[in-house]
């Protein structure tokens, strides 16, 4: 990993052998990540996720697109929810083709603060939800295009921010320790996470000045994904 862009870990508690692909794509997805973030920075002097769900594609589908054999963006579904009897229309964030499986993956984005990762309740409403898309999907709906396994991925990309005036001191143990956390949160609920990517990112990337002049950190970054078969 570049030293320009900071220092990661990877956790994960994925035992099943029939999801070690699912682990090794999320890891090639991740380890890239760092560099496409730092390209767009040295462009721009901004980072490109600190705005929303929706521009985080602009980073994740290259990467994808280099990783994959295939891949789509807002994959058509059917959804049935639990206890309705009609299925409705919609859409899945991204279907891949890589090395013989295919992963139906659904994208989250939330924030976290740094001293207190639980006031936002929006970790776990979009957790909740990128699982429910997933569950809701038929069990007999076929994404295979040639009988290759259908394996379901919930990723969360959680940005975390620091709105404090102090000095803070940003370390890749303290990364791992509120990612750690978040899974304790998430897992009250539930479908807890079994892959968490951390990136403790580097100095010269996490500060952002707003139009007004008001400054905010963003240090760590956290994806968290849930890798499972029905």
């Amino acid at each position: 990993m570049s030293k320009h862009v900071g220092e990661v870990k990877f956790l994960d508690d994925i035992k099943d052998k029939d999801l070690f692909q699912a682990k090794e794509f999320l890891t090639e997805l991740s380890t890239a990540l760092p560099k496409k973030c730092e390209k767009y920075f040295n462009a721009t002097k901004e980072q490109v996720y600190i705005y929303s769900e929706i521009q985080l594609h602009t980073i994740l589908a290259p990467i994808i697109d280099d990783i994959s054999d295939a891949y789509l963006l807002e994959c058509p579904t059917d959804r049935i929810k639990p206890g309705d009897s009609k299925s409705n229309s919609g859409w899945i964030d991204y279907w891949v083709l890589y090395k013989k499986n295919v992963f139906l993956m659904e994208l989250k984005y939330s924030y976290s603060n740094i001293e207190d990762y639980t006031t936002d309740k929006k970790i776990l409403k979009e957790w909740s939800k990128a699982n429910e898309q997933l569950e809701d999907i038929p069990k007999v709906a076929d994404f295979s295009v040639n009988e290759e396994p259908v394996i379901k991925i919930a990723l969360q990309f959680n940005l975390t921010y620091d709105d404090s005036k102090l000095n803070e001191v940003y370390s890749l143990d303290n990364c791992i320790k509120i990612g750690k956390g978040i899974k304790t949160y998430l897992n009250n609920e539930g479908d807890a996470p079994n892959f968490i990517f951390n990136w403790s990112v580097d100095e010269s990337m996490i500060k952002h000045t707003y139009e007004d002049g008001s400054e905010q950190n963003y240090p760590y970054i956290h994806l968290l994904a849930r890798v499972y078969k029905d």
